[in-house]
């Protein structure tokens, strides 16, 4: 399950370190993006009211709000986002299955044609420039996307605090 968390970082950390950075939804408290933002009034809950500035979300409450009182808690938000993982995990885990055609673990600069964000990062993924992209360099540019974009966040909050 973990090369599924892997790939499915990698995809999104590909996506951040093109230049595409996600936005909060329109309505969203400023300074969050995603789910996190839309507990506009700031209660710790997300209604199906706030939950409507983001509709994928939205459309899935039903689903998410367990104990089905029309509103979703930490709880609920922690169970639905490792559902999420879960599910990402188990879709990146095919997705290198069916890319690694010869089946040694490891995805070629071929291989890489049917995973297209590999392939246009496949150079930077390469680190020790083999040829080919394993799990453990998808891991180490997981953790370098992180760490930059955490320093990202620091320093974006240090210049709002001035």
């Amino acid at each position: 399950m973990r090369p599924m968390l892997v790939l499915a970082t990698l995809l999104a950390a590909a996506a951040a370190n093109a230049g595409q950075a996600s936005a909060p939804a329109p309505g969203a408290r400023p300074g969050t993006s995603g789910p996190q933002g839309l507990d506009i009034n700031a209660d710790g809950l997300i209604t199906l009211d706030e939950a409507q500035v983001h509709p994928r979300f939205a459309a899935r409450f039903g689903e998410i709000d367990a104990n089905r009182d029309g509103q979703l808690d930490s709880g609920e938000m922690n169970t639905h986002r490792e559902q999420m993982r879960a599910e990402k995990r188990v879709r990146g885990e095919e997705r290198w299955k069916a890319a690694d055609k010869d089946g040694d673990g490891l995805i070629s600069r071929d291989e890489s044609a049917a995973m297209p964000r590999m392939s246009s990062h496949f150079d930077r993924l390469d680190a020790n420039t083999d040829g080919r992209v394993s799990r453990e360099e998808v891991r180490q540019s997981r953790e370098r996307y992180h760490q930059q974009r955490n320093e990202q966040q620091r320093q974006e909050q240090s210049q709002r605090v001035r």
